[in-house]
């Protein structure tokens, strides 16, 4: 598992194609990325067999009227297909959520 860089965007939105089909999960992951609104955010993938098998994201997210709760959204989790089911996306979760609550 690996905190996503700027230079992993290739490997992040094969993982959401290769999970979901060519379009529609990559350009929302995509979108997600680049908008300042959903930051802070954290990206993780997950490698198996020296390729990117697992991406999730969490993303900011506000509760109206303000409140002073920091909330993340989980969306979306990606697993490629031949290496779904092996409790991979769950344990990225986990991470995930341990480097949320760090923050």
């Amino acid at each position: 598992m690996r905190e996503t860089a700027s230079s992993a965007v290739d490997d992040v939105l094969s993982v959401e194609r290769a999970a979901f089909g060519p379009d529609e999960a990559a350009n929302l992951v995509k979108d997600l990325i680049e908008d300042p609104g959903a930051r802070p955010f954290v990206s993780l993938l997950a490698f198996r067999e020296a390729r990117a098998a697992v991406h999730i994201l969490f993303t900011r997210a506000r509760l109206e009227p303000a409140s002073p709760l920091a909330v993340a959204l989980l969306a979306p989790l990606a697993v490629v297909p031949e290496f779904q089911r092996r409790g991979i996306g769950g344990r990225l979760i986990e991470q995930g959520i341990q480097v949320l609550s760090a923050a």
